[in-house]
């Protein structure tokens, strides 16, 4: 098949066009996120979880962070987090009485870290939208 130089430059600047916007829908932190919290450090209470998050806007700049682990067979809620967007609409901020959570839509995944009130980091996450068929 044969394919012409103009149709093939249409398809290539279309393609070229629909791309950002589909990473621009994707950059919103809103919705299911399911991934990995890890430790960081000397923190004995601290254990790896997998996580499962919802995130939903409350209104402007304000969401809220619904929260789940898994534990063994068992899926616990550790209930909501009331968070503020850092006005960049991809990232989002949410104090807790120990420390600060900070959350970015990174590519195509969700990277967080909790900050303890001494400055010392206790946890990492990298969680990703669930596929269809998740």
């Amino acid at each position: 098949m044969i394919i012409s130089i103009e149709r093939a430059t249409v398809c290539l600047v279309a393609g070229l066009l629909l791309s950002p916007m589909t990473r621009q829908q994707s950059a919103s932190p809103l919705g299911r996120w399911i991934g990995e919290s890890r430790c960081v450090g000397a923190h004995p209470a601290c254990h790896d979880e997998h996580v499962v998050y919802q995130i939903d806007a409350t209104g402007p700049q304000r969401f809220t962070l619904d929260g789940r682990r898994v534990a063994g067979s068992d899926t616990v809620d550790m209930g909501p987090l009331s968070c503020e967007g850092d006005g960049s609409a991809r990232a989002l901020v949410c104090h807790i009485p120990n420390g600060t959570w900070r959350f970015a839509v990174i590519h195509d995944h969700l990277e967080g870290t909790l900050m303890l009130r001494d400055s010392t980091v206790m946890r990492r996450v990298v969680a990703y939208r669930p596929q269809p068929h998740d």
